[in-house]
């Protein structure tokens, strides 16, 4: 039996996308639980189970997860998903030829300044790992460094403790887009789920606060470093500029989605025939 396991918050727009590709992509028995939270009535009844639950993220997956594994056999399949992200290739043949060498596969975002965690977005395991290594998505843990020398601690990191600690291998799918709407959201990984990103609040990255401080701080205009004065200012901007337009990207990437269940596939990962190149959008705001 495959579980999944979601999130969907403020917002119903993301259920019927993600269960229809859910069971276009699962050939084998499966159910689907949900927590939704301040979402309008009706939609339960899209789920196996649903429930609404307190805390953060994190906090939620693992009550879901502690549910899960009261009714699973230790070989049955927990797949954490964000509510905006879905399948787009057979997870059961993912889960055949892969699961029995890795007992965790997970998004892995490098994208996002180097993060290197395994990610809720999309992570497999059996209900016997998770219980093994006392799996907890909250955030903590030791933390990283990033790309660009900050200390972060977010989602994943406590189960890449774990799974350092323990020294078990586990397989990361990385970013595999072949177009490239933003360098963190709309993203494909391991060619087999996509993720929106962002979907439930403001569409900003890490990614793009760096972005936006980085020529400030190079300009030294004052106030750039503590966000304060001119240099606060300009930086407020700039990030406003973003999200702006991260936000009108994420409307019209949802509204091909909703109408085409192939526009991933088609749009992120295939070139037309007739392109002699693919023109990704100059990150340059």
């Amino acid at each position: 039996m495959i579980r999944y396991l979601t999130v969907h918050f403020g917002s119903a727009r993301w259920i019927d996308i993600q269960r229809r590709n859910i069971e276009r992509h699962t050939h084998s028995p499966h159910e689907v639980w949900a927590s939704l939270d301040e979402v309008e009535p009706g939609y339960e009844d899209r789920f196996d189970v649903a429930m609404s639950l307190e805390g953060g993220h994190g906090e939620k997956l693992n009550e879901m997860a502690r549910r899960a594994c009261e009714v699973s056999a230790p070989d049955d399949v927990l797949i954490f998903i964000d509510g905006d992200a879905f399948p787009i290739e057979d997870v059961t043949a993912m889960l055949e030829r892969r699961l029995p060498e890795f007992p965790l596969i997970a998004a892995r975002r490098l994208e996002n300044l180097g993060d290197p965690q395994p990610h809720p977005c999309f992570a497999v395991t059996t209900a016997g790992f998770w219980r093994s290594i006392d799996g907890d998505w909250s955030k903590g843990g030791r933390g990283w460094r990033n790309r660009i020398g900050r200390n972060r601690k977010d989602v994943g990191g406590r189960i890449l403790n774990a799974l350092e600690d323990k020294k078990i291998a586990w397989l990361p799918l990385d970013r595999s887009n072949r177009r490239n709407v933003h360098p963190v959201l709309f993203g494909v990984y391991g060619d087999l789920v996509y993720h929106h990103g962002a979907a439930f609040r403001a569409t900003y990255t890490s990614y793009d606060i760096w972005r936006a401080e980085r020529l400030i701080s190079f300009l030294r205009i004052p106030g750039a470093k503590t966000r304060q004065g001119l240099g606060g200012a300009l930086i407020a901007k700039r990030r406003d500029r973003r999200i702006a337009r991260n936000q009108r990207d994420s409307e019209r990437i949802y509204a091909e989605i909703e109408r085409d269940d192939d526009y991933i596939e088609r749009f992120f990962l295939k070139r037309q025939a007739d392109e002699q190149r693919v023109i990704l959008r100059r990150d340059s705001t």
